[in-house]
């Protein structure tokens, strides 16, 4: 019977023509934004590690390098709030993305279009980017978005220990 069903899969695949595999390749594959404003790698490093500084001081808050790639997953007690995204898809660009209240994200990126960006496949649930690669980086609204995207991850015992302080 397995010799039947895996004739009949490959005699119902369709051949691929190399117009079809061509616009296939065209519509998935992703470059680098020619319009990107770009930093030295010096200065990219640098901005990460300040994005780390401003998770680490949040309550038991990690930033953890993804394997095989240069991303961080932002978590608290094993539940993400946000992701640092290097290079993500071959876009060239270093953002951050987290979290944010219903609405937020539309607001802040019509306030301030040059730092904050809506994300892909994640912004019609609430979360707003942050572009970490810009000229002049606003780190304290970078850092208001991220305790926001932390107060609504974290639990509540952990959220009143940072009001505390």
């Amino acid at each position: 019977m397995v010799s039947v069903a895996k004739h009949h899969q490959s005699a119902t695949k369709k051949p691929v023509s190399a117009t079809s595999a061509l616009r296939c390749e065209v519509r998935t594959k992703r470059t680098k934004d020619p319009g990107a404003p770009t930093i030295s790698n010096a200065e990219r490093i640098a901005r990460r590690k300040k994005l780390v500084r401003l998770v680490e001081r949040l309550p038991e808050a990690t930033a953890t390098l993804q394997p095989g790639h240069d991303h961080m997953s932002l978590e608290v007690r094993g539940k993400r709030f946000g992701w640092m995204l290097d290079d993500h898809q071959g876009d060239g660009r270093l953002a951050l993305n987290c979290r944010g209240p219903a609405g937020a994200n539309k607001m802040l990126v019509k306030a301030e279009p040059d730092l904050f960006h809506l994300p892909r496949y994640l912004w019609h649930r609430g979360w707003v980017g942050a572009w970490l690669d810009i000229g002049k980086v606003d780190w304290s609204a970078v850092d208001a978005v991220l305790t926001d995207a932390y107060r609504m991850t974290a639990p509540r015992v952990l959220v009143s220990r940072m009001n505390a302080v």
